[in-house]
């Protein structure tokens, strides 16, 4: 930990040391200090990728729905391409049932991404689960 605190010392304006010592953390599943440290890197860096997506996930492992939502729209609103984010936003929501919010975040993560398959995937998927898609023979 001592090198990750000097790394920190040394350029206290990267979010790496920080989302460095998170990912150590959470390899050893202490989700918590890891969670602090992805939360330090973002006060760092607003718009820092990596740490929005892994403080999401955190939050998804910890089975905590609402916050792991909170942190993707957090995210989503911060970074430049958003369109993982997004994604992973549906897939929150999904899990919650929460289909038309499931649905608004696929078709967000698909605007910025077009070429997303997992989105337009779990579209379909939630349509046929719920059985809004009719098959139809020729």
């Amino acid at each position: 930990m001592a090198v990750y605190r000097q790394a920190e010392s040394l350029a206290p304006t990267d979010p790496t040391p920080a989302h460095s010592l998170a990912r150590l953390y959470a390899s050893q599943t202490k989700f918590d200090l890891a969670i602090a440290e992805l939360e330090k890197a973002i006060k760092i860096d607003p718009a820092f990728l990596p740490a929005h997506l892994e403080r999401g996930d955190l939050l998804l492992a910890k089975n905590d729905i609402n916050g792991a939502i909170a942190a993707y729209q957090a995210g989503a609103a911060a970074v430049k391409e958003p369109a993982v984010l997004y994604f992973r936003l549906g897939v929150a929501y999904q899990g919650a049932q929460r289909w038309s919010e499931a649905e608004r975040a696929y078709l967000d993560a698909v605007k910025y991404e077009p070429r997303m398959f997992g989105a337009y995937n779990n579209l379909a998927f939630m349509a046929a689960e719920r059985k809004l898609v009719v098959w139809t023979m020729p």
